[in-house]
């Protein structure tokens, strides 16, 4: 999975352009999840913290003033997402923290197999918590508020990162890792065919390669073949103990380590 962009085109539906694409919901705070098994259904009410900033804008950030509003008015900021039609359902958390991070339509191994059984379009949500993340694999999705209409007319809030040419000149000049990362990125999307042998040197832990490496792993889960598997396990099973050398919290590496499986499962498919 790319953290910063979304795998598949837009779907269409406006619930979803206006509030699942841009990341409307960041750093949102999550009351409740329910999945209704039997009616297929996965209920997220949360509390969106876009519109509680601009509410406290316009109280001249005055918090106590905020905290008066919020205690009598909170009903106007809560948001019930319905995800519909739900075939796949999965959470893995460690409890440390409740806020939506990002969200992120992924094309998965699962998604495709899914999609070959049914007669309806299929898409897989994965979303960022603080604590881990929640996979969905739904058909339909609506939102509503608590109190109050939703708007579709919501402004873009998703960043892209942007770069420059200087990809071409990856083997003459030396970079962090962050910047072989987009360098790698620019590759990709262009579709350059030297991505895969990059991937394969920059799939390796240590001071300087977390987020090359981790960009690796998605690469060879799009283009690897069955002798990658064998290197990409052993990443999974090692990057939980280097993150937590490294001063990350567990947490960061529930969705690492889900990345991963992500791009073995898909080689797999491959060679099915």
């Amino acid at each position: 999975m790319d953290n910063y962009e979304h795998e598949i085109e837009c779907p269409q539906n406006k619930a979803i352009m206006n509030y699942l694409w841009y990341d409307y919901f960041h750093d949102s705070n999550i009351h409740r999840i329910e999945f209704v098994h039997l009616k297929r259904v996965v209920s997220l009410t949360l509390e969106c913290r876009a519109e509680i900033s601009d509410k406290w804008k316009k109280l001249k950030y005055n918090t106590e003033a905020l905290d008066l509003y919020l205690n009598e008015h909170i009903d106007e900021f809560t948001y019930t997402l319905t995800f519909k039609g739900v075939l796949y359902f999965h959470e893995e958390r460690l409890i440390a923290a409740n806020d939506y991070i990002n969200g992120r339509f992924i094309d998965t191994a699962m998604l495709r197999k899914l999609k070959a059984e049914s007669r309806k379009p299929l898409f897989h949500f994965r979303m960022q918590i603080d604590d881990g993340y929640i996979d969905i694999i739904f058909s339909d999705f609506q939102i509503r508020k608590k109190a109050g209409r939703v708007k579709y007319l919501v402004n873009e809030v998703f960043c892209q990162i942007e770069t420059d040419s200087s990809w071409k000149f990856y083997n003459m000049q030396p970079c962090d890792d962050f910047e072989r990362y987009l360098l790698m990125e620019k590759l990709y999307k262009a579709k350059d065919k030297s991505i895969l042998n990059m991937a394969r040197e920059n799939l390796h832990l240590d001071d300087d390669s977390e987020d090359s490496c981790m960009f690796s792993a998605y690469i060879l889960g799009k283009y690897g073949d069955a002798s990658d598997i064998n290197n990409l396990v052993n990443l999974y099973l090692n990057i939980e103990s280097y993150m937590i050398a490294h001063s990350f919290c567990r947490c960061c590496a529930v969705l690492a380590k889900r990345n991963i499986l992500d791009a073995i499962e898909l080689i797999q498919l491959r060679n099915e």
